[in-house]
């Protein structure tokens, strides 16, 4: 059924194309999301690894052309639903599962994301105090008392953190005591909700901005810098043929933009939902090529301080990938090349990086539990259950040898299954629920008309995403990363946690089927694929002007005084009618741009009120 309030358009103004088109929560958020432990500690690993400025050349090329459109829909889909990633889901009920798998994969980045940031704060904490490097791992030749090699930063992990807790308890110790304090800080983050959120963002803006400009200004002075700006601009065309290049590249656009987790939908609905989605979208992403490139930058600028290009294979053939950039900074500062308070804010960096990629996976999960519990369980118990569990489980992960079970986590199941997620909600989006409704949603939400560059952008990512993983399931090995050969425990893992996460969209694509209330099983798979009744705003007037605007017809004459960027100024009214005298809440208005253009007809015969679609100061109240 639908609202019973009436809508009388009168002479309105032309609305400012100017206006919500950017928000303070949409910078923070932004600025925030960019400097993510994505960025920090996994983009300069691949670059490294894959072709060094080449692999860098095809990131950046494919983040421009992939990330915006798929930003842009889940940032619009995010301000259109404003419930989460699960409800976005009603749209094509038959892949409802695919917002499950995406907050488990938030869930999975959660859990191990902060083992490196525990292990980046005891480094910064016991490079600021020294002596650097550890007494554990100094090396007996040369006169500085130190030898780098290959695995000087990895001999030293080994030694200490990466210890089997049987064999050597109180390390364990200390990285489950940061663990847990690192925990205890991301709760308070989360704990009251949006509230916090904000301040969290703020805060963290301002450190990840100081400290990396630091560390730039550092590096680009130090002696060798013009070194490693070399190693990093070197061109391979060769390395535009293979498989694992693009491959990488595309799978950490989703690491570094947040794409395909179901952080940017649930965001877009409950901290940046006015702002315009179209330049919502392209910040996400740019803030996010900015921020990775310049982190490569000042690990490259190190990298030359420290290296010789010919000891850069050595430096990649490493036990420990996930954790290269940890181990580069801690050689730097070992070897005297780095002061060790810039040594200790590089540490810190990442700690603040984790963070800011911590808070808004946390977000997800708590939203989304929320949201499907039907409110029932209040949100900061769910935050305390959620963060304990997180710890538990980064516990455990710290007790395999190596890093095994986050290096699962990493290679075989994250990036893997937010890739098949995405191209999962692009068919059924784009091609299932159509591009026409599809279309007119978006600019219900932007406000304005969209190109048809977009629809483009949209029906080709399918095809590509899926060129990459056949290519890469057909050349690639698939019992590790290229070069290396993993355990036939953690290769069994890593794909069984993967195929699971498919198992989960079937599941739930056959319960969808079978809940249907048809007649045969054609039927109801037909009316799982269409849009359910409750698909849309959740807001009552929001869902209102969004249900005109779709049945308009002709489509060229649609209602443009229904977009959505005057929702906000008739709920306000809808609302202050409510008060015992309605009208004395908009006689002090002032035809200023926070006026909004609806005001309360309390003379009328009808039995519910009349918002007239009109700017106050042009028409007095009677």
């Amino acid at each position: 059924m639908g609202s019973t309030t009436q809508l009388i358009q009168g002479k309105a103004r032309p609305h400012s194309t100017c206006g919500g088109l950017w928000s303070v929560d949409a910078a923070l958020a932004a600025l925030t999301l960019a400097a993510s432990l994505g960025n920090l500690v996994r983009l300069p690993r691949l670059v490294l690894q894959y072709g060094g400025g080449s692999f860098l050349a095809v990131y950046c090329a494919a983040t421009l052309l992939l990330g915006v459109p798929l930003a842009l829909l889940e940032v619009g889909l995010g301000q259109l639903c404003e419930q989460g990633v699960t409800r976005v889901w009603r749209a094509v009920p038959l892949f409802t599962g695919v917002g499950v798998v995406k907050v488990l994969v938030s869930a999975m980045l959660s859990v191990y994301w902060p083992v490196f940031m525990a292990l980046s704060l005891f480094f910064a904490v016991w490079t600021a105090k020294g002596p650097v490097p550890f007494s554990e791992c100094r090396h007996s030749s040369g006169t500085e008392g130190y030898l780098f090699s290959r695995t000087s930063g990895e001999a030293c992990l080994k030694k200490t953190f990466l210890k089997r807790p049987v064999e050597e308890p109180m390390w364990f110790s200390v990285t489950a005591t940061f663990l847990f304090l690192l925990w205890t800080i991301a709760l308070l983050c989360v704990f009251r909700g949006a509230r916090g959120y904000r301040r969290v963002l703020a805060v963290l803006l301002v450190s990840l901005v100081a400290g990396m400009v630091a560390l730039l200004v550092d590096s680009a002075l130090m002696p060798g810098a013009d070194a490693g700006l070399e190693m990093l601009l070197k061109f391979d065309w060769d390395v535009l043929l293979n498989a694992e290049t693009w491959y990488f590249a595309t799978v950490q656009i989703f690491f570094s933009t947040h794409i395909g987790f179901g952080n940017i939908v649930t965001g877009a609905g409950r901290f940046y939902s006015k702002s315009n989605a179209v330049w919502t979208a392209i910040a996400l992403v740019v803030c996010s090529l900015l921020v990775g490139v310049l982190w490569v930058g000042i690990v490259f600028l190190r990298l030359g301080q420290i290296v010789q290009p010919s000891q850069l294979r050595q430096l990649v053939a490493s036990d420990l990938p996930e954790t290269l950039v940890l181990t580069l900074l801690y050689d730097a500062a070992a070897r005297g090349n780095t002061d060790l308070i810039i040594a200790a804010v590089g540490f810190l960096v990442i700690v603040c990086a984790g963070f800011a990629s911590l808070v808004p996976l946390l977000d997800t999960v708590l939203s989304a539990i929320h949201v499907e519990s039907k409110r029932h369980w209040e949100w900061w118990k769910t935050a305390a259950v959620c963060c304990f569990i997180g710890f538990v489980l980064g516990a455990l992960c710290m007790i395999p040898e190596w890093l095994s079970l986050i290096h699962v986590l990493d290679h075989y199941v994250v990036g893997r299954l937010a890739l098949a997620c995405t191209v999962t909600e692009l068919v059924a989006f784009v091609w299932i629920y159509g591009c026409g409704p599809l279309y007119t949603d978006m600019e219900f939400v932007v406000g304005s008309k969209l190109g048809p560059l977009w629809k483009i952008l949209w029906c080709l990512a399918p095809l590509y995403l899926l060129t990459i993983e056949a290519w890469s399931v057909v050349v690639m090995p698939w019992d590790g990363p290229p070069g290396r050969h993993d355990p036939p425990w953690q290769v069994l893992l890593g794909w069984g946690l993967y195929f699971a996460g498919w198992a989960t969209i079937c599941v739930t694509a056959l319960r969808q089927v079978c809940i249907q209330v048809d007649y045969n099983i054609c039927q109801k798979f037909l009316s799982a694929v269409k849009p359910s009744r409750n698909w849309g705003p959740a807001d009552p007037i929001y869902r209102h002007c969004w249900m005109q605007w779709r049945d308009a017809t002709p489509a060229n004459k649609m209602d443009q005084t229904l977009r959505r960027r005057g929702t906000r100024d008739y709920t306000h009214s809808v609302r202050m009618a409510t008060a015992p005298d309605p009208l004395a809440h908009f006689s002090h208005l002032s035809p200023s741009r926070g006026s909004g253009p609806f005001f309360i007809d309390s003379k009328t015969d009808l039995a519910e009120h009349v918002c007239w679609r009109k700017e106050i100061h042009d028409k007095p109240m009677h």
